[in-house]
C-alpha cells in the first residue's frame, strides 16, 4: 500500500487530498440540489427559448427554419396558448448569464468541499442561498422588462455573495496546503 493513502487527509497534500476526499453529506446533499434545480431550470429556459423562437421565428440560424423536426415541434412549444410568448433576446441574455456564473460555482464548491475548506453544513447554506438567488435572478430577469433592473441586481447580489465567501475559503485552503496546514 502507499504510505500516502493510510495518512488521514490533513496531512497529505492538497492534490492527494482532493483525489481521496469526500463531500460532507450535508454539503454533497445541498450541492447534489443545487446541480439539479439549475439544471431543470435551465432545461425550463431552453424550452422558453425554443418556444419564443418558433413563435417569432427570431432564430440564430438560417438553417432552423427548415429544420426536419420543426413541423413536430412547433405545435408543441406553441400548444398552450395561457403562457406568454417572452422575448427571444432575454432569453439569449439569460442563458448567457446563467452559463457564465453557475457552473463555476457548482465547481467552485465542489472543490472547496473536496478541499474541506468549507465546513459542511455552512456549504450546504451557501448552496442553498445561491440556489433560491439564481432562480429569483432568473425570474426577476425574465420580468425585468416589466419590473426594471433593481430587483433582478438585488436577486444576483446574494449569489455573488456566494461566490465571493466559497472563494476565499478556497484560497484560503490552498495557501493553508502551500504552508503545509491542510
Amino acid at each position: 500500500r502507499n504510505a500516502d493513502a493510510r495518512r488521514p487527509a490533513m496531512g497529505r497534500s492538497a492534490p492527494a487530498a482532493l483525489a481521496t476526499a469526500a463531500l460532507d453529506p450535508q454539503l454533497g446533499a445541498a450541492l447534489l440540489t443545487c446541480v439539479a434545480v439549475l439544471a431543470l431550470k435551465m432545461g425550463l429556459l431552453h424550452a422558453l427559448t425554443a418556444r419564443a423562437r418558433f413563435a417569432t421565428e427570431n432564430f440564430m440560424h438560417v438553417q432552423d427554419k427548415a429544420h426536419l423536426l420543426a413541423p413536430l415541434l412547433k405545435p408543441l412549444a406553441l400548444a398552450y396558448k395561457g403562457l406568454a410568448i417572452g422575448d427571444v433576446y432575454v432569453f439569449d441574455k439569460l442563458e448567457k448569464n446563467n452559463a457564465e456564473n453557475e457552473p463555476f460555482f457548482i465547481l467552485l464548491m465542489l472543490v472547496a468541499g473536496l478541499m474541506k475548506a468549507v465546513p459542511g453544513e455552512l456549504g450546504a447554506t451557501i448552496c442553498t442561498v445561491y440556489t433560491y438567488s439564481r432562480v429569483l435572478h432568473s425570474l426577476t430577469f425574465v420580468a425585468m422588462p416589466y419590473t426594471g433592473p433593481e430587483l433582478r441586481t438585488l436577486s444576483y447580489l446574494p449569489g455573488l455573495v456566494c461566490i465571493l465567501f466559497t472563494a476565499g475559503y478556497v484560497l484560503n485552503g490552498a495557501a493553508s496546503s502551500a504552508k503545509g496546514e491542510l
